[in-house]
């Protein structure tokens, strides 16, 4: 996992270079395969029959993706439907939409909103987090700061562990 967040910060550099502004994959598009791209600004508003990779300064997944997606930035937000796994890393992270499965997230900013459900498992880092979607498997919490406003379908388990110096449950 740590093999995998240092690729992805090595990575990141080279996109914000990119010479591409503004890469857009339009609302009505479909895409057949894995989506690669990178540039200064990502959109993937259509739909994804694979895996999306996206590196950049700004990231934005309005679409559906069928796959996976693994994605760095500065900022990134997935408000639309990822039926597999996210990992992702970034300055600011924002998901309000819906991860199929497990989400691995490293983020200085991680917002989880009302919106979002998560139908794995759930690995967040932030140094603030603010949390008031849905887990429906298990989860680890790491912040320095964070905030929870959560309905966790799986709330009794013993699957919950949340790590931190200043958490405030809500």
């Amino acid at each position: 996992m740590r093999l995998l967040f240092a690729l992805l910060f090595c990575l990141a550099p080279l996109a914000a270079d990119a010479t591409e502004e503004h890469v857009m994959l339009q609302r009505e598009t479909v895409h057949e395969g894995d989506y690669f791209s990178t540039g200064g600004s990502i959109t993937v508003s259509g739909v994804v029959l694979g895996n999306v990779y996206a590196f950049g300064s700004q990231i934005l997944i309005d679409g559906r993706v069928e796959g996976n997606v693994l994605a760095s930035g500065g900022i990134i937000e997935i408000s639309g439907t990822v039926l597999g796994n996210a990992r992702l890393a970034g300055g600011q992270i924002e998901i309000d939409g819906v991860i199929g499965k497990n989400v691995t997230i490293a983020s200085g900013n991680l917002e989880i909103g009302p919106q979002a459900r998560i139908g794995g498992n759930a690995f967040l880092s932030a140094g603030v987090l603010e949390f008031s979607g849905t887990i429906e498997g298990g989860a680890t919490l790491t912040a320095s700061t964070a905030s929870f406003w959560a309905v966790w379908a799986k709330m009794f388990e013993p699957t919950w562990e949340i790590c931190g110096s200043a958490l405030k449950l809500q």
